[in-house]
């Protein structure tokens, strides 16, 4: 594993899944396999794009459009990536974000259940049994019966490395995307929202972002008061959404980008901050 990838997880364990999904791979392209054949590789290098959660640790991407996965920590309040929800990150499509499972074992038996994992993608947005049935023949339609034979042989190495097992697709991804939403204390754009306490009420007031004005001195210095004045909830929120709206990165939105680094630095979000300095 690049010691590039290891920095990502940060003050994190990485989790014995990630080792043996490497393993895994190593053991398939010793046998002329890939798992890149069922759009699930191993991240060789930091997956995450601009508008990748800061809070989120992508360890596998399907090879297509950027789509990546990774582990969303709730800005570090999740206790080990073990319990982490995954989430996929779709760069291209609308919408962008998608919360996929509740933990990494649950996800390795989603990818289990379809014959390429960027299919999850795809039948997130719409998850009843007639469009998987079509997703799947779409996908299926122009694959050879060599190819076909091979990704069967790879799925059953992973379900055999992971104990993994084929589960309702739909009803799952109905069900978790309900439970995400009850969890959340306050909405944000990107959909993930952001978990609270019980203790903390709902009287919470969003950053309204004014997308009509440029992000001049007097916008940055709205966004400053509004911050200045807000519970850690409400600055969290105000994270998510200032990634999902804008192009964070020191060639882009500059000025919001160290802004965000310095609001972060100060909520001793130091994983994230880190993660956003080897994107620069």
């Amino acid at each position: 594993m690049d010691n590039s990838i290891r920095k990502i997880y940060g003050s994190y364990e990485i989790p014995d899944e990630i080792y043996k999904l490497y393993e895994l791979e190593k053991e398939l392209n010793d046998i002329d396999l890939s798992l890149d054949m069922i759009g699930f590789r191993p991240s060789i290098h930091d997956d995450s794009y601009s508008i990748t959660p800061p809070d989120l640790i992508p360890f596998a991407n399907t090879g297509g459009d950027g789509i990546h996965f990774g582990f969303l920590t709730d800005f570090g309040s999740v206790p080990a990536l073990t319990e982490a929800p995954i989430v996929c990150v779709s760069p291209t499509n609308d919408p962008p974000i998608r919360y996929m499972a509740n933990n990494i074992k649950e996800f390795f038996d989603l990818v289990s259940s379809v014959p390429h994992a960027e299919m999850l993608e795809s039948i997130w947005s719409n998850p009843n049994e007639d469009f998987i049935q079509e997703v799947n023949f779409e996908f299926s339609r122009d694959i050879s019966p060599d190819w076909k034979e091979k990704q069967t042989k790879i799925s059953e190495c992973l379900k055999n490395k992971y104990l993994s097992s084929q589960v309702s697709i739909g009803h799952y991804l109905q069900k978790v995307q309900n439970d995400r939403s009850n969890s959340v204390s306050i909405s944000t754009l990107d959909g993930l929202g952001v978990i609270g306490s019980e203790e903390i009420n709902n009287s919470y007031k969003k950053y309204q972002f004014d997308f009509n004005k440029s992000l001049d001195d007097n916008e940055l210095k709205r966004m400053k008061d509004y911050l200045n004045d807000s519970s850690r909830i409400e600055k969290l929120a105000f994270i998510r959404d200032a990634f999902f709206s804008f192009v964070l990165t020191p060639d882009y939105e500059e000025n919001l980008f160290y802004l965000i680094i310095e609001l972060m630095q100060s909520m001793n979000l130091h994983d994230e901050v880190q993660r956003l300095r080897l994107r620069e």
